[in-house]
């Protein structure tokens, strides 16, 4: 068991690391775990500042998931840093969604992290669509239509009911689009006009 007192020890350990070690890396966020988010970014920071190897504590960074953090990667992997972009895929602060959207064009695996920040993101429903739409338009694969689809079955809207619809007719597809549609109908079967 770790406590906040065995940050700097664990940390010098990770920068001394080649920076795979994800015991190191949950480890020095077991101790940053009864600190507040914002009080845990600057403690990473700080010692990120004076690494070696900064890039190993992105994750750790990521892990605080305050808007500096996102913030921060986001200017390293504009930088070039791969490593900052593996880590802002990890982060559940919304804020990181746009980038991951941009970065499927050359990594589509990211798509995926970009459907679960935006079902967690706690967006109104009519954004969420709007973002789910957009991971149907990026997605290279049927499956990560169907993931993405499947987050549609969760937007109670017409518009999210309309396109998870549109995809009825896809062997690959028919199986989540369907449930999608169901769903929403059960759920707001009263207020859908299947009219518009």
């Amino acid at each position: 068991v770790v406590t906040p007192a065995d940050f700097d020890q664990i940390a010098m350990m990770l920068d001394a690391s080649d920076g795979k070690s994800t015991q190191l890396v949950n480890a020095l966020k077991s101790t940053l775990k009864s600190i507040p988010d914002e009080e845990k970014y600057s403690k990473v920071l700080a010692f990120v500042e004076k690494a070696q190897n900064p890039e190993n504590f992105y994750p750790v960074v990521a892990s605080t998931a305050t808007d500096a953090a996102v913030d921060y990667l986001a200017a390293k992997y504009k930088d070039g840093s791969a490593k900052a972009l593996d880590a802002l895929a990890n982060t559940n602060n919304k804020k990181a969604a746009p980038l991951l959207l941009e970065a499927a064009d050359a990594h589509p695996a990211y798509l995926r992290n970009y459907i679960d920040l935006v079902r967690a993101g706690h967006f109104n429903e009519d954004r969420t669509c709007d973002y789910l739409c957009k991971a149907l338009e990026k997605a290279q694969n049927n499956d990560l239509k169907n993931y993405a689809i499947k987050a549609l079955g969760d937007v109670l809207t017409m518009r999210a009911f309309t396109t998870a619809g549109s995809y009825l007719d896809d062997p690959a597809l028919v199986r989540n689009a369907a449930g999608a549609v169901r769903k929403i109908a059960a759920k707001r079967a009263s207020s859908l006009d299947y009219y518009k």
